[in-house]
């Protein structure tokens, strides 16, 4: 599961595929359409707005949330929360275990 939607992820940035609306062929990945627009539109911040907003197909704003959201996990999980115990609750646990002697 987790490779299939790696791979989507993938595909979706950088498909080289073409799909025709209605405004004629664009690329399906958004970064490749992010740089087909800079260099074939000659308004640089329009291009730069229709690739960040595109209606319909991937862009770069769901793009750059995704990996937000990827780096705000990888964060999260290197955290490390000590809960202190105290012994009676420890040796309560042992008895439940079945580790009765030694304690």
């Amino acid at each position: 599961m987790l490779i299939q939607c790696s791979e989507n992820i993938i595909w979706k940035a950088f498909s080289p595929t073409t799909i025709n609306s209605g405004r004629g062929a664009e690329f399906e990945g958004a970064v490749i359409a992010l740089f087909h627009l800079l260099i074939t539109r000659t308004d640089k911040v329009r291009a730069l707005r229709e690739a960040f907003y595109r209606q319909n197909l991937p862009n770069v704003t769901n793009l750059l949330a995704t990996v937000l959201i990827f780096l705000i996990v990888i964060y999260f999980q290197g955290f490390r929360v000590v809960l202190p115990v105290r012994e009676v609750q420890r040796q309560f646990l042992c008895q439940l275990v079945g580790k009765v002697e030694g304690v």
